[in-house]
C-alpha cells in the first residue's frame, strides 16, 4: 500500500479535499495559505489521486477532518487493533487446545507405563 512514502487510496484524494473545502466555505487561495503552498501546488493537490502520508496528515490538520477514516471506511476497517486482539485471542485458545491435548496424550502414555509396569 505504501511506496516511496507515497499512500495508494482506495478513493480521489483531492476529490475528498474539495467535498471539506465546500463544507467550510473555503477558496482556493485560503486554502493555499492554510496550507502555506502556493496556489498552483493547491490546485496540484486537489487534483491528484494520491497522497504522501506526511502531505495527508498536513491536510487533516489543516482542514481539521482526519482524512485517514475515509481510507479505514473504504476498506472496512473499523478498528484494526481491535481485530489483531480478536486474531491474537484466537491464536492464542489454539495453543491452550493444543496444551490440554498434550496434557491429554501425556496422562494417557503415564497411565500405560503404568499398567505394563513401568515407572510413572
Amino acid at each position: 500500500m505504501v511506496m516511496n512514502n507515497e499512500l495508494k487510496l482506495p478513493f480521489h484524494i483531492g476529490n475528498a479535499i474539495r467535498e471539506r473545502l465546500v463544507e467550510r466555505q473555503l477558496t482556493v487561495p485560503q486554502f493555499a495559505r492554510r496550507l502555506g503552498v502556493s496556489e498552483q501546488m493547491a490546485h496540484y493537490i486537489l487534483n491528484s489521486k494520491d497522497v504522501k502520508i506526511g502531505r495527508l496528515w498536513q491536510l487533516s490538520e489543516t482542514l481539521n477532518f482526519n482524512f485517514f477514516t475515509l481510507i479505514s471506511k473504504e476498506r472496512a476497517i473499523e478498528n484494526p487493533e481491535q481485530e489483531e486482539t480478536t486474531l491474537l485471542k484466537q491464536e492464542i485458545e489454539g495453543l491452550h487446545q493444543q496444551i490440554h491435548d498434550m496434557e491429554t496424550k501425556i496422562e494417557t502414555l503415564r497411565e500405560s507405563l503404568r499398567l505394563i509396569g513401568g515407572k510413572s
